[in-house]
């Protein structure tokens, strides 16, 4: 048998599904079911997003999503739930005596215990799979309390990917209970590895995968709708970390000299107020368009309307930071130059001076001289968008990345 013929039963334990930044867990859950295997997907919770990738629906993901069930937060309405759940559903007794055996729990109240139970729920009679893979660290807390209830069997590993070891929030001892009931750690940069090991981490259950994309969905024919204009391009949540207040603040020198430059930025966060009020304050509303959160397919339509990609992470007040920066990944693919910043993990999935440009982390001079070079040599974002695609395809190719991850599944059985 080879190392890929088994067809394997894998479970995935997510923080919340689906959701439209996390495109990196949709390409390896569609992956493993199109190379044969069956993923189970235990969210958290659900995502309050409306939009959802076209897979979802193309591989009937939600048929095999299973959430747990909502908690009345009324505690009139959460105690009668709490009592035709026990009386109704013998699986909820057998979850109930379970959580009764720890101390925790009568300590909680009405509500948290329901929450617990609700926690737990979905796991009752799935329990044996040969893969438990945990996306984030935290989650991977959840499925280690999970597995000692006796409701979960399998081989687990855990996969970092940025803030879940970089926030201060994950002090010195955060991931002590996931140290030695975790068999393997994935990481997706060698950043992110030496950070594991600063935490603690043992650097032998340790293995480096990058995220990456399926280049056959990335094509990178133009369909500019204005040709004689330059548009700039982010994709990014709207925190902090993201760091688009320098990027706009760099623009804001340029459109003077380049009035003929436009910059999209697609994506929605708790910053998409302050920064509409930058932009009108900056004057530039006839400039800079916020379009929100799009889906894939738009995505790739604002690639290939696009001359320059932009990225200016930093490093944020609680310590969050980026793993990789994925959408770096599409935009190179998509063969767009592009400008990051000299930030974590990303140094490790562009090359600076032959795919784009990295600069220090909130420098807004250095972001708008390479801005300025790039709109005004037309040939070198060509020249870079070439070198991009072709390091995309030789080391972010989801399909090989695909196989690394299987290679790393039945290493564990």
């Amino acid at each position: 048998m080879n190392e890929t013929s088994k067809k394997l039963k894998i479970a995935f334990l997510v923080e919340r599904f689906p959701k439209l930044s996390e495109t990196f867990i949709l390409n390896q859950i569609s992956y493993l079911i199109e190379a044969g295997h069956k993923v189970d997907i235990f969210p958290a919770g659900k995502s309050e997003e409306t939009k959802v990738h076209d897979e979802i629906h193309r591989l009937g993901l939600l048929q095999h999503t299973f959430y747990p069930p909502k908690v009345p937060q009324n505690k009139i309405w959460a105690w009668l739930k709490f009592f035709v759940l026990v009386n109704i559903k013998q699986a909820v007794r057998k979850l109930v005596k379970l959580l009764d055996s720890q101390d925790f729990y009568h300590n909680q109240d009405m509500i948290r215990r329901l929450y617990l139970i609700s926690l737990f729920y979905p796991f009752i009679s799935k329990n044996k799979y040969d893969i438990i893979h945990c996306h984030f660290g935290p989650t991977g807390l959840r499925a280690v309390f999970v597995r000692s209830l006796g409701l979960l069997d399998g081989k687990m590993l855990t996969t970092f990917y940025g803030y879940d070891i970089t926030h201060r929030a994950m002090g010195e001892n955060y991931y002590q209970n996931l140290f030695s009931n975790s068999d393997i750690f994935i990481v997706i940069s060698n950043f992110i590895r030496e950070k594991a090991i600063s935490a603690g981490f043992d650097k032998n259950k340790i293995v480096v995968l990058p995220i990456g994309v399926n280049p056959g969905e990335f094509i990178p024919h133009k369909q500019k709708t204005d040709k004689n204009c330059i548009r700039l391009l982010s994709v990014a949540r709207l925190v902090e970390k993201k760091g688009l207040y320098y990027s706009i603040s760099a623009f804001h020198q340029l459109v003077e000299l380049h009035p003929n430059t436009f910059y999209d930025i697609v994506g929605d966060g708790e910053l998409m107020k302050p920064l509409m009020e930058l932009v009108t304050f900056l004057g530039l509303e006839e400039k800079v368009f916020f379009h929100g959160e799009k889906k894939k397919v738009d995505i790739i339509n604002f690639y290939r309307n696009s001359d320059i990609f932009v990225l200016p992470s930093i490093t944020g007040s609680d310590g969050n930071s980026e793993g990789q920066g994925l959408v770096l990944q599409e935009a190179q693919a998509m063969q767009l130059p592009v400008i990051a910043t000299l930030h974590n993990g990303i140094p490790e999935g562009v090359m600076d001076g032959i795919t784009g440009y990295l600069v220090p982390e909130k420098d807004i001079n250095a972001l708008q001289i390479k801005m300025k070079y790039l709109i005004e040599h037309p040939r070198v974002r060509k020249d870079m968008g070439n070198s991009g695609r072709k390091f995309i395809e030789h080391k972010f190719d989801n399909f090989h990345l695909g196989k690394k991850l299987e290679k790393i599944y039945t290493d564990l059985l």
